[in-house]
């Protein structure tokens, strides 16, 4: 009898640890919003202020900073820190391209020989001299081993580099914060993209960065098991380290939209009709057959064979509203998922033990063309300066749990239900709450009953849109009607 309850107790006690989540304490002012791509010296930190956060981040080339040996150009790095002020937490990430390089990708590539290694160093450590320890973050040859345009699946030299690049940085800055491995997040059966690139890199470059970085885009739901392969990778080799994400947001329409990449390659093909048995069929083509002009393939250099590609109008009729020139009930549809998506992936990403993260982005091109996956992401248009509807959904979010110091999911009886309890930095507490649907073929659905104790006689219910009401506790039981709108859920008087 003893056996049998000890073996019970045991099976319970198991059960609860698997299913069970631990509060996560975060880096002070862990939120951030990333510039956007391709920096060239715009002022933007009084927008990234207006927000409510000081963490941001710019990319840059080597080869447009020193376009031949000895020769720099400054300019680019000199207006970035120029805005910014003592504390901000600014990063600054460099692609190892030009003259010294393999040029194998546009986005990183191996030094060729010793020579060129120690031009590297050379040019490291004048970067850092110049930006007069204003930069609290170092980064190099994001997402590699993702495409064509990134660093080659190559570890061997990524990891040499990388040795160069955190000696060279920590030389000049001490108490710089280096960032490594740089995972794009983009996962299949499991595992990253070329997963013996990563676990080559992240045994071998233990002693060469002081943070792990993996971009969590896609699924949002799958960001925790994205987030434990890394860390595992960690622990088998003996070590652990701090991980953030430099650049993550939505809605991501591969998440949303079946075949949404290989639509968007078609449909830039020109094959913009399906064939009489419902079907786009993909042509074998050299990488991607002809194309449009200015049109940058979503995911790089693949070889396609003959295959079907099932569809349905409805995905098809969906895909615009991540194009542009859409027409405006998808543009206000697509909005209103962009606020929810920006409360649920910051605390489902803190929630797995992300200590800070940099939304992405800013700002993006608008005029010639749109990326077919993280253009509408942007908060404001390059071009025009024409500040977008997400800009001010963040600073929503912003002034609701911008002073974020801890978060803990809270375990419920229905799994689809996403609770969250958050305390901020002057001691208060609060809650946050949604149930995971399709917001695209869900939105319709009606609400669910949902119950909780949060501890207060009164609240003051808030959603993402800002409509609010006052409620009061039954015998301390909340009672709620809860859809995939996030509500956050506040002590009142």
């Amino acid at each position: 009898m003893k056996k049998v309850f000890l073996i019970s107790l045991l099976i319970i006690f198991s059960f609860s640890f698997l299913f069970s989540y631990k509060p996560v304490n975060l880096y002070p002012d862990p939120f951030g919003v990333a510039y956007g791509g391709f920096y060239a010296g715009e002022q933007f930190m009084n927008l990234i202020r207006d927000l409510g956060v000081n963490r941001t981040k710019v990319t840059v080339f080597w080869h447009k900073l020193e376009p031949e040996e000895g020769k720099y150009r400054w300019d680019v790095v000199d207006k970035y820190v120029s805005q910014l002020k003592p504390g901000d937490n600014a990063l600054i990430g460099i692609f190892t391209t030009g003259y010294c390089t393999t040029k194998e990708s546009f986005k990183g590539s191996p030094l060729k020989n010793e020579h060129c290694k120690e031009r590297y160093r050379i040019f490291i450590k004048k970067l850092v001299k110049r930006t007069k320890g204003l930069i609290k973050y170092w980064q190099r040859d994001t997402e590699p081993a993702s495409n064509r345009l990134h660093y080659p699946a190559k570890p061997e030299p990524y990891v040499e580099t990388q040795k160069i690049f955190y000696k060279a940085v920590k030389e000049v800055q001490p108490d710089a914060i280096v960032v490594g491995v740089n995972n794009n997040g983009t996962f299949k059966n499991g595992k990253p993209q070329h997963p013996e690139f990563f676990d080559y890199v992240i045994k071998h470059s233990k002693k060469y960065y002081d943070l792990l970085d993996i971009r969590l885009y896609e699924d949002m739901y799958t960001i925790r098991d994205r987030v434990k392969w890394f860390r595992d990778r960690m622990k088998k080799y003996g070590y652990k380290k701090p991980i953030i994400s430099t650049e993550f947001g939505g809605p991501d329409p591969r998440a949303l939209i079946p075949h949404y990449v290989e639509l968007i390659i078609m449909q830039n093909e020109g094959k913009k009709h399906p064939d009489n048995n419902g079907a786009f069929r993909r042509r074998p083509s050299r990488r991607f057959g002809r194309r449009k002009r200015n049109f940058r393939p979503p995911m790089g250099n693949r070889r396609f064979q003959r295959k079907r590609v099932d569809f349905n109008k409805e995905d098809l009729y969906y895909m615009k509203m991540f194009q542009k020139n859409c027409p405006k009930e998808l543009e206000d549809l697509r909005n209103k998922i962009h606020f929810k998506d920006m409360v649920q992936r910051h605390l489902i990403v803190f929630s797995n033990n992300v200590k800070a993260v940099w939304l992405w982005d800013l700002s993006a091109p608008s005029k010639r063309r749109l990326d077919p996956i993280f253009g509408k992401m942007r908060f404001m248009n390059r071009d025009t300066k024409e500040i977008l509807p997400p800009y001010y959904a963040y600073k929503r979010m912003i002034k609701h749990i911008g002073n974020l110091s801890k978060v803990q999911r809270i375990k419920t009886d229905n799994k689809k239900v996403y609770l969250f309890k958050l305390w901020m930095k002057d001691g208060s507490t609060m809650y946050v709450v949604w149930e995971r649907r399709d917001p695209i073929r869900d939105r319709e659905k009606p609400p669910i009953d949902f119950s909780f104790s949060p501890g207060f006689k009164k609240v003051k219910i808030t959603d993402v849109f800002e409509k609010s009401e006052i409620k009061e506790t039954d015998k301390g039981k909340l009672e709620l009607k809860i859809t995939d709108t996030p509500f956050y859920i506040e002590k009142t008087i």
